[in-house]
């Protein structure tokens, strides 16, 4: 049988009803890759559809969908109304990554390595929402990419550290990830976004600044305690 990526198994285990999935893509300091997807759907909804209780009905899906020679670590949870699917994998690097990348989200994983700077498109191919026959039926999708590299350019909606995030929503327009990243240069900048701009301030420079600040404040504090007691 056809391997297939985890991300699509996880797409495919609620497409009878709907759910929120949260998909992670965490490349490693080794060039190993890590995949963890955690989907989340309304119990109530779940059991209506596949006509079993909680987990079981979590598990009636694994057992629909579950494909051979996967290795996939599979785990399930249920809290308040809400059940928890949560999948784990591993690749050896990213040309096994894009290999074996399949999707019902995006069409494609493009993959470009030049002098050493390697940038990852995903092209997603079809809508959420589910009012028609081209739509997927999810009702949001949020892909986190983490990196420990110097990353060039990226066109994500949120950035947090090394972790870029782009949010998927059911309705919304097609949206296409894209990244940039220097592999030869380690990840050592912070990112602060100031209306809705994202700069990366390296380490080393907020290192210095805050000290060049910490110098000054005690100057002052000095300069004005001796102002002080000068005054007769």
């Amino acid at each position: 049988m056809k391997r297939i990526k985890i991300f699509v198994f996880f797409c495919l285990i609620f497409i009878l009803t709907g759910c929120s999935v949260e998909y992670n893509l965490t490349i490693n300091e080794d060039d190993t890759i890590s995949e963890k997807v955690v989907a989340s759907e309304n119990t109530n909804r779940m059991e209506s559809s596949t006509r079993l209780k909680g987990k079981q009905a979590v598990n009636y899906l694994f057992n629909m969908f579950k494909r051979d020679n996967e290795n996939i670590t599979i785990s399930s949870k249920e809290t308040g109304n809400i059940t928890y699917a949560t999948a784990t994998n591993s690749l050896k690097n990213l040309d096994e990554y894009s290999q074996k990348f399949t999707s019902d989200v995006f069409k494609t994983v493009d993959i470009e390595k030049k002098d050493g700077i390697i940038t990852i498109v995903f092209n997603q191919s079809e809508k959420l929402g589910g009012d028609s026959s081209k739509e997927l039926i999810y009702d949001d999708i949020k892909v986190n990419i983490s990196i420990p590299y110097k990353v060039l350019e990226n066109n994500a909606d949120v950035v947090k550290g090394n972790t870029y995030t782009w949010n998927i929503k059911k309705d919304g327009k097609l949206k296409n990830i894209k990244i940039s990243y220097d592999d030869k240069s380690k990840y050592d900048s912070i990112n602060l976004k100031i209306n809705d701009k994202t700069y990366n301030i390296n380490y080393g420079l907020l290192v210095i600044g805050v000290i060049i600040l910490s110098i000054l404040i005690i100057i002052f504090i000095v300069y004005f305690k001796n102002k002080k007691n000068n005054v007769v």
